[in-house]
């Protein structure tokens, strides 16, 4: 193995060796509260103070507010959201990154931050010019970007999706997200 690669290797190995949040498993973000992280955190006390007031007006017989339920219901969202980026960034160090995945998150990135996709067909391009551990801290890297594109936009995504209207009609929860989980899964398939 190559010193580069042994680094590359080290740097993940360090950066996920710390107590991560419970649930974005972010391994830049310190534990706040109950083994999670500042935002996570304030997420969980939204959906359990929405939660509890939408409980106490039923309790009562009193119509909830307008948008309480809309409220409760989208931040059920955001949590979950929060929780699939934990599932589709936790332990970069240990799986296979392949090419593929490395162009499906070169191309979310760039269609983000410059609407337009500036990687397609790069994949074997990027499976063979790396090794496996520079393909780890290269995603690794723009798993960071990808992150916080995610989360700013958490809440719109939440409100607006098919997900929360389920959740609002009482009809079961769809487990399919558009967090790049699916992109890191299916390619390792």
């Amino acid at each position: 193995m190559s010193s580069k690669s042994e680094y590359a290797l080290e740097f993940l190995i360090n950066a996920h060796s710390g107590p991560k949040c419970a649930w974005c498993k972010h391994p830049n973000k310190e534990i706040y509260r109950k083994s999670l992280c500042s935002s996570c955190y304030r997420i969980s006390r939204k959906v359990k103070q929405l939660t509890a007031l939408a409980e106490e007006y039923r309790k009562q017989d009193e119509p909830a507010p307008l948008g309480l339920e809309f409220d409760r219901d989208t931040y059920a969202v955001v949590a979950k959201y929060a929780q699939r980026e934990g599932k589709s960034y936790d332990n970069i160090q240990e799986r296979e990154i392949t090419g593929l995945q490395l162009e499906w998150e070169l191309s979310h990135v760039s269609k983000w931050f410059v609407k337009t996709d500036l990687f397609y067909g790069l994949a074997s391009v990027l499976e063979h010019s790396f090794t496996a551990d520079q393909r780890r801290l290269f995603f690794y890297l723009l798993s960071l970007m990808s992150r916080a594109h995610l989360r700013r936009g958490y809440k719109q995504r939440a409100a607006y999706s098919d997900e929360r209207r389920r959740l609002s009609h009482g009809e079961p929860s769809d487990e399919q997200h558009p967090l790049p989980e699916s992109r890191v899964h299916r390619a390792s398939q």
